[in-house]
């Protein structure tokens, strides 16, 4: 059931619009859709109009497209209507002066022209300032409205004077002019009052223009003294065309075949010395004396709006030099008897120029020989102005038709070569009269000694040596094929590298001869998890007749991975655990891990913990299985010890002064004395004299770093003026050039100070110590801490400085130490 439900595809509709005028508004354009279904669709276009505002009209231009099942869909436009341009208004009437106010007239009516069809309403309105009573000025002013009130206006000044002119000069000598942009500005006049004053002196033109050729201008000089009294002169000037427009080139002289190719006369356009518009006209003259070598004379003549005028010629000749267009010629043919061939039809040329076409047909014959006779049949066309052309068809004679041949006897197989029968005799007939001749022939391939094939052709041939043929396919072939044996029953491997090779099996055969035996195995992996192969045994005799048995066999991987790594459970120092090992498998298929965990038991404390490794794997088939491994790891401590002497009376010690670690999360414990702690905080003011031993105990790694601190408290305490200006090394360079060479503490030198160093790395250990410090350290350590060198390596160090029996806290920082 196919239903076309489907609307066509609308297409964008144009953008929305605004025009100033309802016949601005051009008619809709063509749009088209697209539909999912072949099929015509029609669109149409209507528009719907809301003028109830008739200075803002809106229009819904919408298109509706509708495919050949009625399905539809349209866009629509919005067009609006606005007017808003003013009427355009005349120009005013010229300023005027009137002796008294009583001779001013009435306004006149002025007609202005509106971009919209439509009334337009005129107004006029004076408006007066007689402030100067010698000079009322009256402006009047009209004001054209069309039906959407867009106005415009113009005005004109109208005075009134009342004057006793001013003596003026003579006006200049009357003169002439081409043209009327020729005729310069009003020059400057000078003319005398009877009254003390300033006069005022304005040149108007006045144009006579009834004879546009012979325009006379009037140039009026007026002097108004100070009360608006003048007088004038004027001069007469005449603008007068009488130069020719300057006539363009002709275009270049050309020929045509035919009257008909002759275009019409182009437009040309000439220039002028005034303004004003050229009439040009073109006329031709036409000499056909000789019908087939016509001249026209064609004559643009150029005048201007004063009957000036100037012409340019052009020669055009019409030639018939062009043949006629011959028609395709029959195309060539052949016929079996000279008798059979037509006589010449009739063909028609067609030719570029009107008048009559002559065509004849001629036949030329070459019989030189009689089976193969070839006519050439020539048409020839000539116009009437003896322009000729052909075409010409051959027609050939030839008996080419052969005999037509019996059926052949049909296609026989015998199984031997001595089954096959002597040719029997077959009659052909001809279409022409004379003798056939019929041969038979054998032709053998025993190229196969088991598929021997022989073709009999029987040959007929006429008196012009057309002939034709019929054949006999006869085969002798052994088709028996050998009787294959049983196949090994269908068996099933886990592995493909399980799989043996194919084994040996016999068939037997009806004829005497080697039968060949081979075996193959054809392979569906598609599912590498089940692959699939099948195994045949094929059986060719000598002449490749063959039979064929096929075993089944089955390759499935449904065994888990098998870990070959050792995964024994180890016991292993806290110093020395190794990393998780790399696991290798005994498997059919490429083995994945999908997952490996570590269980680490190390809780920070001294006791052994276990870290037990898990891994998840699984094979390509999707066998899984797991295997874990568990180390063993036996915890020890490093301790690192420090000593120090304090006296009873130097106050609060922070533990934290002694440790040159970065963890402070651990917590300070009291290992000897009778004491307590408040943090890392030991208050030497309420403990009895004595050795105090404190621990701190962080982890390093997988194994623990115990930092002791034994502090003996004493009450030698001595309070000297000493200390103030200690100053400690900050790098030394221990090479030999005597600059920085020690670990210096200075500044101390004066005061019964003992002096106790200890020097670390950034591991914690300590590489330096001395409780009678005498500034002689330049790197040297025990040869335990870095190895076989006798001075540690470049780097930065954390040292403890104690100055015993100074009642101050023991100086902590770094110290770098390096060669240069």
């Amino acid at each position: 059931n196919i239903q076309d439900t489907t609307a066509p595809v609308a297409p964008d509709a144009p953008a929305d619009i605004t025009y100033e005028c309802i016949g601005d508004m051009p008619a809709a354009g063509e749009l088209t859709a697209t539909d999912n279904c072949a099929g015509d669709i029609t669109a149409t276009a209507v528009d719907s109009m809301d003028d109830t505002d008739p200075c803002n009209i809106v229009v819904t231009r919408t298109w509706t497209f509708t495919d050949a099942c009625n399905n539809s869909s349209s866009v629509s436009q919005t067009i609006t209507i606005q007017d808003t341009t003013a009427p355009v208004a005349p120009d005013a009437p010229a300023d005027i002066t009137y002796e008294c106010i009583g001779d001013m007239p009435a306004a006149g009516e002025l007609t202005a022209t509106d971009n919209c069809a439509g009334d337009i309403t005129a107004t006029a309105v004076d408006s007066m300032d007689d402030t100067n009573p010698c000079n009322i000025v009256v402006t009047r002013t009209w004001t054209f409205t069309d039906a959407c009130n867009n106005s415009s206006s113009v005005s004109q000044t109208i005075t009134i004077q009342d004057t006793t002119a001013p003596v003026a000069p003579e006006a200049p000598a009357d003169i002439t002019y081409e043209c009327i942009g020729d005729m310069p500005a009003a020059g400057e006049l000078t003319a005398t009052d009877n009254c003390a004053g300033d006069i005022t002196a304005t040149a108007v033109d006045s144009m006579d223009d009834t004879d546009s050729c012979n325009i006379v201008v009037t140039r009026t000089w007026t002097f108004t003294d100070a009360c608006n009294n003048s007088s004038s002169v004027s001069q007469t000037i005449t603008i007068q065309d009488t130069t020719a427009p300057v006539a363009p080139e002709a275009p270049a002289d050309i020929t045509y075949e035919c009257i008909g190719d002759m275009p019409a006369a182009g437009e040309l356009t000439a220039t002028d010395n005034c303004a004003g518009d050229i009439t040009a006209t073109a006329v031709d003259s036409m000499d056909d004396t000789d019908p087939c070598n016509m001249v026209v004379t064609r004559t643009w003549t150029f005048t201007d709006a004063c009957n000036n005028s100037s012409s340019v010629s052009q020669t055009i000749t019409i030639q018939d030099t062009t043949a006629p267009v011959a028609p395709d010629a029959p195309a060539d043919i052949t016929y079996e008897c000279i008798g059979d061939m037509p006589a010449a039809g009739e063909l028609t040329a067609t030719d570029n120029c009107a008048g009559d076409i002559t065509a004849t047909a001629v036949d030329s014959m070459d019989d030189t020989d009689p089976c193969n006779i070839v006519v050439t049949r020539t048409w020839t066309f000539t116009d009437a102005c003896n322009n000729s052309s052909s075409v010409s068809q051959t027609i050939t004679i030839q008996d080419t038709t052969a005999p037509v041949a019996p059926e052949a006897p049909a296609d026989i197989t015998y199984e031997c070569i001595g089954d096959m029968p002597a040719a029997g005799e077959l009659t052909a007939t001809d279409n022409c009269a004379g003798d056939i001749s019929a041969t038979a022939v054998d032709s053998m391939d025993d190229t196969d000694t088991c598929n021997i094939v022989v073709t009999r052709t029987w040959t007929f041939t006429d008196a012009c040596n057309n002939s034709s043929s019929v054949s006999q396919t006869i085969t002798i072939q052994d088709t028996t094929a050998p009787v294959a044996p049983d196949a090994p029953a269908d068996i099933t491997y886990e592995c493909i590298g399980d799989m043996p090779a194919a084994g040996e099996l016999t068939a037997t055969d009806n004829c005497a001869g080697d039968i060949t035996a081979t075996a193959v195995d054809s392979m569906d992996d598609t599912d590498t998890c089940n692959i699939v192969v099948t195994r045949t045994w094929t059986f060719t005799d000598a002449c490749n007749n063959s039979s064929s048995v096929s075993q089944t066999i089955t390759i499935q991987d449904t065994t888990a991975p098998t870990v070959l790594t050792d995964l024994a459970d180890i016991t292993v120092s806290c110093d020395d655990v190794p990393t998780e090992p790399t696991l290798e498998f005994d498997d059919c298929s490429e083995v994945t891990i999908t997952d490996f965990t570590e269980d680490n038991g190390f809780d920070g404390t001294a006791n052994d913990y276990d870290i037990v490794w898990t891994w998840t794997f699984v094979d390509a088939c999707g066998n899984e299985a797991t295997a874990s491994q568990t180390v063993h790891v036996l915890i020890s401590i490093d301790v690192v010890e420090t000593f120090d002497q304090r006296c009873n009376d130097d106050g609060e010690i922070d533990l934290f002064d002694y440790y040159s670690g970065n963890d402070l999360s651990g917590t300070w414990t009291v290992l000897a004395g009778n004491t307590e702690l408040n943090g890392s905080i030991f208050d030497p003011s309420e403990v009895l004299l004595g050795d105090y031993v404190f621990s701190y105990t962080v982890a390093n790694g997988a194994c623990l770093t115990s930092y002791e601190v034994t502090i003996n408290i004493n009450d030698d305490c001595l309070v000297l003026p000493c200390g103030d200006n200690i100053e400690i090394s900050k790098a030394i360079t221990p090479n030999g050039d005597q600059w920085n060479e020690f670990f210096e503490i200075t500044g101390v030198e004066e005061c019964d100070f003992i002096i106790d160093v200890k020097i670390f790395n950034r591991w914690g250990a300590m590489i330096f110590e001395t409780d009678n410090y005498q500034n002689n350290w330049n790197g040297q350590t025990h040869k335990s801490s870095i190895g076989n060198a006798d001075k540690v390596p470049n780097g930065t160090y954390y040292y403890i400085v104690t100055l015993k029996n100074s009642g101050l806290k023991p100086f902590t920082g770094h110290i770098y130490v390096g060669t240069k």
